[in-house]
């Protein structure tokens, strides 16, 4: 029997790459020779969101209204052009509303989204691989989906990381810059990705974290809008004959799209149907597609809190049926309308919401 023979540590082990990581990788690989992506200004908008847009900005300005009264009550009083004196503008702070916190009311402010914020905490307790048996296992419309978990029980408590990293592993990063490059093609729209996202399996998606959701999505966008066909996913390189493209996103174009995003407010003349104190109820309704409304909201009382003006509806951009561009306000709902006379009578939750989501109280 061989004797083992002793190790010696003069090198660094490389981690095997996960499986996820080696497909990112490949279809980046694909993207860039077929010509649709510039691998530059993926890089520039990497770089852009691990070191230059997050939580370190905010606690700059909160830092200075902390110190300056004045600026302070310019913070209040106009959010996006205090933060824009310090140089913060675009993505970074586009359509801002500012809230301070009192010795009786306290603010938490939560995504919006129905569908982008299922924690990762989760997946370790579902089990791994595809649930073969799952009813609802195609990618088919979806009504009331496991995706819209606001006010739902049983997902466990919420795990603080400290100093949690903007991508916890690259991988992450070139999903999100790969979907933003594929974006400026103009093909489909936030609203669209989105859907697509909630498209993902039952099962599926609870075991997934975000960015393999994203992804799953993503390569099912990219067939669906001709950029590239199945064969070469699995071959891993073009058709032979097939064209090569020029990139739409540039690296001086993606240094435009982080100063500025993408957008969805509109300039347009649109009358609100609603003012501000006003009670609303929101409809109680349950489209098979695309929406912002949660459920747990639906069919509530409330009140117009804020008027952000015009915004692209999400729920007709969705499905390639027009902007129908409209008021969107902060409409305020006491705790005990939405959870019950258990919940505490101090607390109200304040959401984002579409014209079309409202009918007078």
């Amino acid at each position: 029997m061989t004797p083992e023979l002793p190790h010696t540590h003069d090198h660094e082990h490389q981690a095997v790459p996960s499986d996820l990581a080696l497909r990112v990788k490949a279809l980046e690989s694909l993207l860039v020779e077929k010509g649709l992506v510039d691998r530059a200004a993926l890089d520039t908008l990497i770089d852009a969101y691990e070191h230059k847009i997050g939580p370190r900005n905010g606690a700059r300005v909160v830092a200075r209204a902390w110190a300056d009264p004045a600026y302070k009550h310019r913070l209040l009083t106009n959010a996006d052009a205090a933060i824009a004196e310090l140089g913060y503008g675009g993505m970074q702070g586009e359509h801002m509303v500012v809230v301070e916190n009192t010795p009786k009311v306290h603010n938490m402010i939560v995504c919006r989204s129905t569908a982008c914020k299922t924690r990762r905490a989760c997946h370790s307790r579902l089990h791994g691989g595809r649930d073969k048996g799952c009813a609802s296992s195609g990618r088919g419309l979806r009504m009331n989906g496991v995706h819209d978990m606001g006010g739902m029980h049983g997902m466990g408590p919420i795990q603080e990381e400290k100093n949690e990293p903007v991508f916890h592993e690259p991988w992450e990063g070139r999903v999100f810059a790969l979907r933003r490059a594929i974006g400026a093609w103009g093909k489909w729209n936030i609203d669209v990705m989105r859907h697509e996202v909630e498209l993902v399996p039952p099962a599926d998606y609870l075991r997934m974290s975000y960015y393999e959701r994203q992804f799953e999505a993503f390569l099912v966008l990219l067939t669906k809008r001709g950029f590239i066909a199945p064969a070469e996913i699995e071959a891993g390189k073009p058709a032979p004959g097939s064209p090569a493209a020029v990139p739409a996103l540039t690296v001086e174009k993606a240094k435009v799209l982080i100063a500025k995003g993408v957008p969805t407010s509109r300039d347009v003349p649109v009358a609100p149907r609603f003012q501000t104190g006003q009670r609303v109820r929101a409809r109680n309704i349950n489209p098979v597609g695309h929406t912002r409304l949660p459920r747990y909201a639906r069919g509530k009382f409330g009140a117009i809190h804020l008027d952000h003006g015009v915004f692209v509806f999400p729920d007709t951009n969705a499905h390639y049926l027009g902007e129908k561009p409209q008021h969107v306000y902060a409409v305020r709902f006491a705790a005990c309308e939405l959870w019950g006379e258990q919940a505490s009578s101090h607390d109200s939750v304040c959401l984002d919401m579409w014209d079309d989501y409202l009918d007078p109280a």
